[in-house]
């Protein structure tokens, strides 16, 4: 069964306690709706301010590759190169979040910034 964009956010803020407050914050100021591509971005800021090597976001960053895949038409996927890989920091910034990426994660990171960022 497919997942969606929707679901797939909102399950993150149950799994991983430092989402849940931007969750609530998004929802009171959407009026009650989800917008996930919003929201996505909002995790990654809350992931790329963590600590170095904080384990939440090492299975935060699991989670992202158990649910990434190289389907066109698929909405978290979408959700997750879109507002995810697109707005971590590029590679020339060294930071450690990057270091932590892992297969079709990694390779979609590396897709990115090359074809967006003349650092790559």
């Amino acid at each position: 069964m497919v997942k969606s964009a929707i679901s797939f956010v909102s399950e993150m803020a149950d799994k991983f306690t430092p989402l849940r407050a931007a969750y609530v914050e998004h929802l009171d100021d959407n009026f009650g709706e989800v917008l996930p591509h919003l929201l996505m971005a909002d995790y990654c800021r809350i992931a790329v301010t963590a600590k170095p090597r904080d384990l939440w976001v090492n299975k935060f960053l699991s989670e992202l590759e158990d649910n990434f895949s190289d389907q066109e038409d698929d909405d978290v996927s979408n959700l997750i190169a879109v507002s995810f890989i697109e707005h971590l920091p590029p590679p020339n910034e060294a930071h450690s979040i990057t270091s932590q990426l892992e297969g079709k994660v990694k390779q979609q990171y590396d897709i990115t910034f090359r074809q967006i960022s003349p650092f790559a």
